[in-house]
């Protein structure tokens, strides 16, 4: 979790949306919104989905994750999310998720069970930047 203050915006922001959990390190601002009762017919352990939003600062430390179900990353405000993808098969792809989209961002991003992925906030120019996203993962 960053050392610093927070902005007054993102501050409210994280008040407001009761981003006061964490999905893990990355993720210091998070919060589950649905978390499905049905088990996946798979494995019968895990739920079938689960969705939250979560909100980056551009001096969030950014980790490569291998991705253990797919994710699907959704655009809400503020800064876009720069992605790195290493897929299963080893193709790279580089995805901006935001709202620019004449400019090549995408609102969405749908990154698959074992892809290897890196994210962080665009615009390090500003410390006090931050952008904020959905999740959905399925399974859970």
């Amino acid at each position: 979790m960053t050392n610093r203050k927070l902005n007054d915006k993102a501050a409210e922001w994280i008040c407001a949306l009761e981003l006061t959990g964490k999905r893990n390190e990355a993720y210091p601002h998070y919060r589950e919104l649905f978390h499905s009762i049905v088990k996946t017919e798979a494995t019968k352990q895990r739920r079938a989905a689960s969705a939250g939003l979560f909100l980056m600062q551009t001096d969030q430390p950014a980790i490569w994750t291998k991705m253990i179900t797919d994710e699907i990353v959704v655009y809400h405000a503020g800064n876009p999310l720069q992605q790195l993808l290493i897929y299963p098969d080893g193709t790279f792809e580089e995805r901006i998720v935001g709202a620019d989209i004449l400019s090549g961002e995408i609102p969405q991003s749908i990154i698959p069970f074992g892809t290897w992925k890196f994210q962080r906030l665009l615009d390090p120019s500003d410390p006090e930047s931050f952008g904020l996203f959905g999740s959905i993962l399925i399974p859970a």
